[in-house]
């Protein structure tokens, strides 16, 4: 290898860390992925230090915690604009050709015309940038147009729909991503690379052609958790429960939807390999630093739920991390927590740039080398808007006042609760702890409920310990992130 290394940065969106074959899953099929592992280091503890897209998308590339960066929600306002430092921009400015393609929601428009070379962008209703096809507009139109089954006005978010997306999987926008980041590598050969290849899916619209909508059996789905109370948890997790239909659909159906997502996983491994495979074949997949990870996790059926709310329960927080070094074609598994805003710093250190002071995200590279290294004590994250929630209301009313905001505001309306009021979390020692604005806090023990359905945050037996860790969750908020001894 001559020079710098190229960067392939594949992300995923709301992809649980477990759904992976050399994650151990008993079901889900990634082949490619498990090949990309046996050549890198795989995280079998990574965080995303935001359960919410923008928030974790700018973090990563900032290396900055959401409450330093300003990135609040999912709203124009929280992208990265040029005046705000990224990892991207000294890139460039080291002779680095930058390339998006696939789903952004992490820079303004003017950051991507100014720091990006390339850009072929989609969103999960298909492809709004760059070399749009007939095909690509027929896509857009199906997934704006089509309806669940049942749920009048419902629009394809969760699903659940009775037939497969009725396209071929070249039409479809995980096949097209790959095939635009294959232009991208073509055009760049005379020079190294840094391109973002961003998967909108396994995130909802939750659909998918064939083979891929009928390639996992419902019937051997295990849906965890399933006995909940949502009356011991913050109001906000209630709400998410009911929304989007969930109520509705029976055990089965709700196995069905993870199925679909199974598949749209399986459906992103085959792109993948698709990507690799090109690299191979113009012989720069050596000299080529990959990661593969996703923003934030998904529900994937815990708690009879898909998708995501302001929580920070595990499928939610950790998150898939591979990374292979240039030149190294032989990996391991590393135990270390590591969270998302670490990897670009990891990445500069690799290939010898300097991490500006204003970075709070920390260099993992002393576990690259050694599988029994640590590098975080604790982890935390956040998510919420600062406006505050409006006050829980009795559960019995729940359903009456559901149906009359949809009527009035639409079936969005629920992020008032979900969204509104920033939460934040310190995972320590086995221990969690959760900060709600205007709701109840949470307190699991870990090691003796992985699934979360006790929460202890009330009981005075543990009143130390929930004290403890607020204390140092509110000095990691109001300090630099560094750790807490």
């Amino acid at each position: 290898m001559s020079g710098r290394p190229n960067i392939l940065i594949i992300k995923t969106d709301q992809q649980r860390y477990d759904t992976l074959g050399c994650m151990k899953h008993p079901l889900v099929q990634t082949p490619h992925i498990d090949a990309l592992a046996a050549d890198a280091v795989l995280f079998d503890n990574a965080f995303c230090c935001s359960p919410l897209c923008v928030p974790s998308r700018t973090s990563f590339f900032s290396g900055q915690y959401p409450h330093r960066n300003g990135a609040v929600d999912n709203s124009m306002d929280s992208h990265l604009n040029p005046e705000q430092f990224s990892f991207i921009e000294p890139l460039q400015q080291s002779g680095y050709r930058i390339g998006l393609t696939g789903k952004n929601h992490c820079f303004t428009d003017a950051y991507l015309n100014r720091f990006f070379s390339y850009r072929e962008e989609y969103g999960h209703w298909g492809k709004t940038h760059g070399t749009i096809t007939d095909t690509d507009r027929a896509v857009i139109a199906y997934r704006h147009s089509e309806k669940r089954p049942g749920l009048p006005g419902a629009p394809l978010l969760e699903g659940l729909l009775d037939s497969p997306e009725p396209f071929a999987e070249s039409q479809c926008p995980t096949a097209r991503i790959a095939e635009d980041a294959i232009s991208f590598l073509k055009m760049s050969k005379d020079q190294p690379f840094c391109l973002h290849l961003s998967f909108p899916d396994p995130h909802f619209p939750t659909t998918a052609c064939e083979p891929f909508y009928s390639m996992y059996n419902p019937d051997e789905i295990e849906l965890k958790g399933k006995d909940v109370d949502w009356k011991s948890k913050p109001f906000a997790h209630f709400v998410q429960s009911q929304a989007n239909g969930f109520p509705e659909l029976n055990e089965y159906e709700i196995k069905k939807l993870v199925a679909i997502y199974y598949g749209q996983i399986t459906q992103i491994d085959r792109a993948i390999g698709r990507v690799l495979d090109k690299l191979k074949q113009m012989g720069r997949y050596d000299d080529t630093l990959i990661i593969f990870t996703s923003d934030h996790g998904d529900f994937g059926g815990q708690f009879g739920l898909l998708s995501k709310t302001k929580g920070f329960y595990e499928p939610l927080i950790r998150i898939p991390l591979i990374l292979k070094l240039p030149g190294r074609q032989k990996g391991f598994r590393c135990a270390a927590q590591v969270s998302n805003i670490d990897v670009m710093s990891t990445v500069f250190e690799i290939i010898g740039l300097p991490v500006p002071e204003q970075v709070q995200g920390r260099s993992f590279s002393a576990c690259l080398d050694n599988p029994e290294a640590r590098h975080r004590k604790q982890i935390l994250c956040e998510v919420g808007h600062p406006k505050p929630p409006p006050p829980p209301i009795n559960y019995k009313d729940y359903a009456a006042y559901n149906e009359l905001r949809t009527k009035q505001d639409g079936l969005f309306w629920f992020i008032e609760y979900t969204m509104h009021g920033h939460s934040a979390m310190i995972r320590k020692d086995g221990w969690k702890y959760c900060s709600y604005a205007g709701d109840s806090n949470e307190l699991y023990n870990l090691s003796n409920d992985p699934l979360e359905l006790t929460n202890l945050a009330h009981h005075p037996e543990h009143k130390a310990t929930r004290e403890k860790l607020e204390a140092e969750l509110s000095a990691l908020l109001s300090g630099d992130g560094k750790e807490i001894s």
